[in-house]
């Protein structure tokens, strides 16, 4: 699927020849008012509703296909990618449904929390608060140091 196919189904009342000049005189530094106004001729009669139409659909259709080539590199990195997988996300031009298909691939981030238990600190953690907060009695606490707890 190319940008203009998808125009089409998104928004059937824009030509694709208004929307092809609506394109260009942006990129040649038109904003949305002079488009609508001054340049009716080359867009087809668009008014600024159409105009601003066409120029966020190719935002977002640029943003589509840029997640959709990180999911697809990120998923190939991976080494789990298949051709089934490939297929369904080179057709999918829809942004919540393409992070709906990487939900399962992607690399859960750990925390500071998590490295530190993983590492075994939560009991000493836990012991530090308890002595912070009263829990422990001092009688308990009398000869240990969070050094000795550490090691």
């Amino acid at each position: 699927m190319n940008f203009e196919t998808w125009l089409r189904a998104k928004h059937p009342e824009i030509p694709t020849r208004s929307a092809a000049a609506v394109l260009a005189l942006a990129s040649a530094g038109g904003t949305v008012p002079f488009i609508a106004r001054y340049r009716k001729e080359a867009t087809g009669g668009l008014d600024e509703v159409g105009v601003e139409n066409v120029l966020l659909s190719q935002k977002s259709w640029d943003e589509i296909v840029k997640r959709q080539a990180f999911i697809l590199e990120e998923i190939e990195a991976q080494r789990r990618i298949t051709p089934e997988l490939k297929g369904r996300l080179e057709a999918t031009f829809d942004l919540p449904t393409l992070e709906d298909i990487y939900l399962p691939f992607k690399k859960k981030r750990k925390t500071k929390t998590v490295l530190a238990r993983e590492a075994g600190l939560e009991p000493l953690a836990d012991w530090l608060w308890d002595v912070g907060h009263g829990v422990v009695s001092a009688v308990d606490v009398a000869g240990d140091t969070p050094e000795g707890r550490a090691a």
